[in-house]
């Protein structure tokens, strides 16, 4: 009898290390399981600097930034934006960056630069690509930044000197300055004057230049001189130019 007593309390005993057998089976599958539905891996791409070179203040020029998926899974543009620094001459946009980047492949990130002072100009890019999951929704995200910088030029003229020869004294010669526009944009004369006049024997009589020059146009500048003694005369013919509100002179 008592070990017939015994035999329900080794089926107890059993029916415990089942359950535990059990709930270890169960713990063990969801430790598998649990990779499966781990988040994906890290959004990550690569930007290339743009280097624009020199342009004319007032004008711009547009460059690339070369994108590349270094990542495993597909990345959709999200934004770009030039940093703090000079900012306002930089302005950014999706360029070729439509739909979606796939691992591996390239697309290029426009800018366009617009100096609005000589010198060199700087400032960072900053690029933002995303995953999305099947909803369209962007899962993951992130930024990576790149340099830019170009040089801001004046826009150039040229003043060729013109000569009155040999004018008897109290008789009228005439000296006759061009100036030429080498500049790829348009330009409208601001100042003329002379300098280093004495006993106003030079005067400046007329402006041939029409409003504006156009690049490669030339014009003249016409001074009479009108000698009060023998021997040499000079001046100093000074011309400043416009672009827009700009002025360009011939320093």
């Amino acid at each position: 009898m008592p070990r017939m007593g015994n035999r329900p309390a080794s089926r107890a005993r059993g029916g415990r290390a089942g359950a535990l057998l059990g709930a270890l089976l169960a713990v063990a599958t969801v430790f598998v399981a649990a990779p499966a539905g781990a988040v994906s891996q890290d959004v990550h791409f690569t930007l290339t600097p743009i280097f624009f070179g020199s342009v004319v203040v007032g004008t711009s020029t547009t460059g690339e930034s070369v994108v590349t998926n270094e990542s495993a899974v597909p990345l959709h543009y999200i934004s770009a934006s030039p940093g703090t620094g000079n900012a306002a001459e930089f302005h950014a946009s999706r360029g070729t960056c439509t739909g979606a980047l796939a691992p591996e492949a390239t697309c290029d990130v426009a800018v366009v630069f617009a100096p609005n002072q000589k010198g060199l100009r700087a400032s960072t890019l900053t690029v933002k690509f995303g995953e999305k999951n099947a909803k369209g929704t962007i899962i993951k995200s992130a930024s990576f930044n790149t340099s830019l910088r170009g040089h801001g030029v004046a826009p150039t003229f040229t003043l060729s000197g013109g000569s009155a020869g040999n004018v008897q004294v109290h008789q009228l010669g005439v000296a006759q300055a061009t100036i030429t526009n080498t500049s790829i944009v348009p330009l409208t004369i601001h100042n003329v004057f002379l300098q280093g006049v004495i006993h106003n024997d030079f005067r400046v009589t007329l402006n041939t230049c029409p409003k504006p020059v156009l690049p490669g146009g030339s014009c003249s500048i016409v001074a009479t001189f009108k000698p009060y003694r023998t021997g040499s005369a000079s001046a100093t013919l000074n011309v400043s130019m416009l672009l827009g509100e700009r002025r360009v002179s011939t320093e």
